[in-house]
Order: C-alpha cells, then structure tokens, then sequence
C-alpha cells in the first residue's frame, strides 16, 4: 500500500461522518456515537504469482479468511 492511499481513505473517513459513526446500548436503547476521529487501516496483498491459478488460489484464501472474520 501506498501512503497517499492511506491518507486517501482517512481523508475520506475524516470528512464523511457515517464512517464514523457506531451505535452502543445504553439501558437496552441505541444511541448513536460519532467519533471525531477514526484510525484506518487498510490492507494491501500483493498477488503477483507466477501462475493465473496461484493467484485465484491466493485469492479465495484471502476471500475466505475475510469471510470469517466478524463483522
């Protein structure tokens, strides 16, 4: 990854407030919470393999392990 991506997607995040915004529960009732700041991390693989099926094989590793993470 680049830094100017990086600083791409945090100038993104920084400007538009529902990237921002999560929602606790206080007393059982949602309340929504914008946060003033937010770190971004934003994850670069490299998936120059040497052979197409290596790199689709990569990849549906990537998708699958992506797949189980939590939301």
């Amino acid at each position: 990854m680049s830094a100017r991506s990086g600083c791409s997607v945090e100038a993104l995040v920084a400007r538009h407030e529902s990237l921002r915004t999560t929602f606790v529960a206080i007393d059982g009732r949602p309340l929504q919470v914008v946060s003033p700041r937010v770190p971004v991390s934003v994850r670069h693989d490299d998936r120059e393999a040497p052979a197409e099926s290596a790199r689709q094989d990569a990849a549906r590793a990537a998708l699958a392990e992506e797949v189980a993470r939590p939301f």
